[in-house]
């Protein structure tokens, strides 16, 4: 991030994840982040409620900003943007991707004078993000979700989806870093999976199978188990569910990219 000077630097929502290197609280981990601002360079921050560490930096370096909520955003279907001092809305309805990241491209494009047509960022996504896919007859949710800032917003979707299908279940297959916030994602995840099948990658930071299953269980979660390898643990809950069920895939990334090679499906080809 440090070895150029940006024409504009973006700062997305801060939230609790990598504290071993970045901090322990929020506004340590902002001024880590507020290590891309440079002096007098523009900046879009896209957190909600910036800790007072990036708003300091910003004044220190006297950085011109645009802020989320007060120059863009995205609400009620309503994407809007400043544009040459004058404000811009398009209503596009509600996009794929997050909200508040998408309004911050739609800013930032904006600001480096080439900004997309915004009917044409509804249906835009980013692979492993929320990634609905159909192998056969099965649904799959792919999500590259491992901390407690995108679980809850996992845990959001899983729960629209079980409004919809309300006598169907949804099994998980999970697996993650030892240095993740194991228990505080769980309690976002707020029960929206109802079996776990894990496992982990092989990776000397990945937190084995049967350690998560221990978590889960010092959680009050019991319906889990742990298998050799993401493929089993995959093979597993194909085969513990039913088609009108679906399995979401989350965790680490290399949880989704093992998933995806299983499954036979490579987006980029």
């Amino acid at each position: 991030m440090n070895v150029v000077t940006p024409d504009v630097s973006v700062i997305l929502p801060i939230a609790m994840d990598h504290e071993h290197y970045l901090g322990s609280t929020r506004e340590a981990i902002g001024l880590e982040k507020a290590g891309i601002l440079r002096e007098r360079v523009p900046a879009i921050i896209a957190d909600p409620d910036p800790p007072q560490s990036v708003l300091n930096e910003l004044k220190k370096l006297d950085v011109p900003n645009l802020q989320l909520g007060r120059d863009f955003g995205w609400d009620d279907e309503r994407l809007w943007w400043t544009s040459s001092a004058d404000q811009m809305e398009a209503q596009i309805g509600k996009p794929r991707l997050p909200s508040i990241s998408l309004a911050a491209a739609m800013q930032t494009s904006a600001m480096l004078y080439w900004p997309p047509a915004p009917e044409g960022l509804l249906d835009l996504t980013l692979v492993g993000r929320q990634s609905w896919v159909q192998y056969g007859d099965r649904t799959l949710l792919m999500d590259v979700a491992h901390n407690p800032h995108a679980i809850a917003r996992l845990s959001r979707t899983l729960r629209a989806w079980s409004n919809l299908h309300p006598t169907s279940k949804v099994e998980g297959v999970f697996g993650v870093y030892r240095d993740k916030a194991l228990t505080e994602m769980l309690q976002a995840l707020g029960g929206a999976v109802t079996f776990f099948h894990c496992s982990q990658v092989d990776e000397a930071r990945a937190l084995p199978g049967a350690e998560i299953v221990k978590t889960l269980h010092a959680n009050g979660l019991q319906s889990a188990a742990s298998y050799p390898s993401f493929t089993e643990a995959l093979a597993a809950a194909l085969g513990h569910t039913a088609s009108s069920d679906l399995v979401v895939v989350f965790g680490s990334f290399p949880v989704v990219g093992e998933s995806l090679n299983y499954l036979g499906i490579h987006p980029f080809d």
